[in-house]
């Protein structure tokens, strides 16, 4: 999702968990410029499928700000430890002014 401020992107994320008793989790986004190098990204910790600390479900923030160019971004699902997981993952590229 474009945001206000030129250069910097969100994500709304949306979850389904399944099962009961299930152990914290976190959700990353991790981008790259892909014309300047810069690279960065943030996660959050999930809990009872509810993404935390974001503003209306879309993840915002320094760690998706990577600046005007073109931006590939990965969506993925992180362990306890921070390994990624296969549940969720995914790629774009877009470009950002």
């Amino acid at each position: 999702m474009r945001q206000e401020k030129p250069g910097t992107f969100g994500v709304r994320v949306k979850l389904t968990q399944t099962g009961d008793s299930c152990s914290d989790w976190k959700v990353a986004v991790r981008f790259k410029n892909l014309d300047t190098g810069y690279a960065d990204g943030q996660q959050h910790r999930v809990v009872n499928g509810v993404v935390q600390n974001t503003v209306d479900g879309v993840i915002v923030g320094f760690g998706t700000a990577p600046g005007v160019g073109r931006v590939e971004a990965r969506i993925v699902a992180l362990d306890s430890n921070d390994r990624e997981m296969e549940q969720i993952s995914g790629t774009a590229t877009f470009t950002l002014s």
